[in-house]
């Protein structure tokens, strides 16, 4: 089958180079333009571009593809070209931009959208550190026919698994990649041996929710809350943005650290919320919350490495005398 390819983040490229080494052939792929970042704002490609640079895949990088809007001169363009191109499908993964109903017929077997979430729930850009932070107990991809909607499209396939109290978004995020490149691989097969058998499932208004993309001022701790909560708050925001809290030291200046691991713990304290229960080295670090105790097992203080708790101990916890909410 010849195939469109529309993606730009790093799972996007995981599933890209699934799709390059199958029997199917990639005609051109389609990733968001080259961002300057850093401090010296230097052009970054994106994980897609890279893989295709490298294998010598036809490339186009539209800024928008909005015949009405402000870029409507390239968003033209690139629909004559997808309507010259000789292609059947189009597969959609991490792509960050909204492909319009223009582009969505023209292929023959339509544009596919791999999704990680179980949908209707967590439609949007977040779905794995939203379901990690609101204590979900099952995440899954899903694969849908991309309609005019934001992940409202009808399901094609869909598969599960459990959410692990100590998953991050990362380890989440690897689990469903590899998942998503078995799933799509044989959606395809079954979309090219006879779509009109496929059993294409509306999307049910029960359940549904919108996971929006994860500010950083978001992952700053609050204290008061369970250990639990800012547990699954630590873990949906490694490894981005790192989940960040603030600190008094015995210079009683307010300081910041970023906390990568912790594990709740049912010990109960009526001791103030961010108050350093103990410190050794067998225990690790314990900090009091809202409601039970939570230990930090590894922290990384601003423009350092990240270390282990153990290593913390030895070398900054005795700076500390409280964490804060602000």
């Amino acid at each position: 089958m010849k195939i469109i390819f529309a993606g730009t983040s790093i799972s996007a490229a995981a599933i890209l180079d699934t799709l390059y080494n199958s029997e199917h052939n990639i005609v051109l792929i389609l990733t968001k333009p080259d961002l300057h970042s850093g401090r010296g704002m230097k052009l970054n490609f994106s994980p897609v571009k890279k893989y295709a640079l490298k294998h010598s895949i036809k490339i186009i990088q539209p800024i928008s593809l909005k015949l009405n809007g402000k870029y409507h001169k390239i968003a033209n363009e690139t629909h004559k070209l997808l309507n010259k191109i000789e292609f059947d499908i189009m597969i959609v993964m991490g792509y960050g931009l909204i492909l319009p109903y223009n582009i969505l017929k023209i292929p023959y077997y339509g544009c596919i959208n791999i999704h990680y979430s179980l949908l209707p729930r967590w439609r949007g850009p977040a779905p794995v550190p939203r379901a990690i932070e609101a204590g979900d107990i099952f995440t899954g991809v899903t694969i849908i026919k991309m309609d005019s909607g934001i992940d409202t499209g009808p399901i094609i396939s869909q598969n599960s698994i459990r959410i692990l109290p100590e998953d991050t978004s990362l380890t989440l995020q690897n689990k469903l990649e590899k998942l998503s490149k078995i799933l799509i691989i044989d959606t395809i097969k079954k979309i090219e041996y006879d779509m009109t058998k496929l059993f294409f499932k509306p999307q049910s208004n029960i359940g549904e929710s919108y996971a929006p993309l994860i500010k950083k001022n978001e992952a700053v701790l609050d204290w008061s809350l369970s250990a639990k909560t800012i547990m699954r708050k630590i873990n949906a925001f490694n490894p981005f943005p790192g989940a960040k809290t603030y600190y008094i030291s015995y210079q009683n200046k307010k300081k910041f650290l970023k906390i990568w691991k912790a594990h709740a713990l049912s010990i109960e304290s009526t001791k103030k919320p961010g108050t350093i229960l103990n410190v050794n080295f067998h225990n690790g670090i314990l900090v009091v919350c809202g409601k039970n105790v939570i230990k930090l097992l590894e922290l990384q203080k601003n423009n350092k490495k990240k270390i282990s708790a153990t290593e913390f101990i030895n070398g900054c916890i005795k700076n500390i005398k409280y964490f804060i909410s602000v």
